[in-house]
C-alpha cells in the first residue's frame, strides 16, 4: 500500500470510530490524546486541537503513525534504512529512535492500551507474522505461526484482544486473538478480501474495509467483536483497499 493510500484508510477509519463512540456517548479525548496524527508525502504530520500542524518527519519515506494511547509518544513505519522498520518519537516532535533493526519488512503498529507495548506485522522469519516488543525494541515475541501472512494488528481498548487480518484460511478475513497469541478464532466469513481492522473506543466494535471478490470497490463495514451485526457504513470510491507494509 502506498503512503497516500495508507493515509486516507487510516483516517478515514479513525473518524469512522469516533463518529461510533460519540453515537454511544463515549470520549474519544482520551484515545487521541487531543492530537491526530497522519502522513502525507512520505513524512508524518501532528494535528492538535487548536489546529496547529506540526511535521515530525523529514527524511525517508514514512507511514501509519499512531498515537500512543498515554499521548507521549508516536509509532510509525519507515522506511527510511532501505527496508520498513518501526520507530517511536515523541509527540513533541523529539527523541526519535529506532524500535526494530533487521533485514525484513516491519509495519503497521499498535499500541497497547497502557503505552507499553506496540504489536506489528513483519516478514522477519519468510512470511508476514505478527511479533509484539516493548517500546524499547527489547524481546520481541511472535505471536502468530501460519504458513500465510498475518498483517495490521489492532488492539482492543482494554487489552484483551488482538484484531488482525490473515490469508490463512483464503481471501484475507479479520481475526481475533489474545495478546500472547493464543486463542485464534476467526471473525468475519463473508469471503470477501477484509483489511485495516480498527476498533471502536468503547471496545464493543471493529470497523474494516471490505472488497468483494473480484471487484475493484470497496465498503467500510463494521461488526461486532462475536462477528455478530455485520453492516456496511460507507461505499468506497471504487478502489480496492489493501494491507501491507
Amino acid at each position: 500500500m502506498s503512503a497516500p493510500s495508507c493515509c486516507r484508510t487510516f483516517l478515514t477509519i479513525l473518524l469512522l470510530g469516533a463518529a461510533l463512540a460519540g453515537a454511544s456517548g463515549e470520549s474519544t479525548r482520551t484515545t487521541f490524546s487531543d492530537r491526530i496524527v497522519f502522513n502525507r508525502n512520505q513524512d508524518i504530520y501532528l494535528l492538535k486541537d487548536d489546529g496547529t500542524l506540526f511535521r515530525l518527519t523529514d527524511t525517508g519515506d514514512n507511514g501509519l503513525p499512531v498515537v500512543s494511547p498515554d499521548g507521549y509518544m508516536i509509532a510509525f513505519s519507515s522506511k527510511r534504512d532501505g527496508d520498513s522498520e518501526i520507530f517511536l518519537i515523541n509527540s513533541d516532535g523529539g527523541g526519535l529512535w529506532q524500535l526494530t533493526n533487521n533485514d525484513a519488512e516491519d509495519a503497521s503498529p499498535t499500541w497497547s492500551p497502557d503505552s507499553r507495548w506496540i504489536a506489528y506485522s513483519s516478514n522477519r522469519d519468510g512470511n508476514f507474522e505478527i511479533y509484539v516488543t516493548d517500546v524499547y525494541g527489547r524481546n520481541p515475541r511472535r505471536l502468530t505461526r501460519d504458513p500465510a501472512d498475518d498483517l495490521t494488528p489492532a488492539w482492543s481498548p482494554d487489552g484483551c484482544l488482538i484484531a488482525f487480518v490473515s490469508e490463512r484460511d483464503g481471501p484475507r478475513e479479520i481475526y481475533l486473538m489474545d495478546p500472547d497469541g493464543d486463542q485464534v478464532r476467526r471473525l468475519t466469513e463473508d469471503r470477501s478480501n477484509n483489511c485495516t481492522p480498527k476498533w471502536s473506543t468503547d471496545g464493543t466494535e471493529i470497523i474494516f474495509f471490505s472488497t468483494d471478490a473480484g471487484s475493484w470497490r470497496s465498503v467500510i463495514c463494521v461488526l461486532e467483536t462475536d462477528g455478530a451485526d455485520q453492516r456496511q457504513l460507507l461505499h468506497g470510491a471504487g478502489r480496492r483497499a489493501t494491507d501491507g507494509p
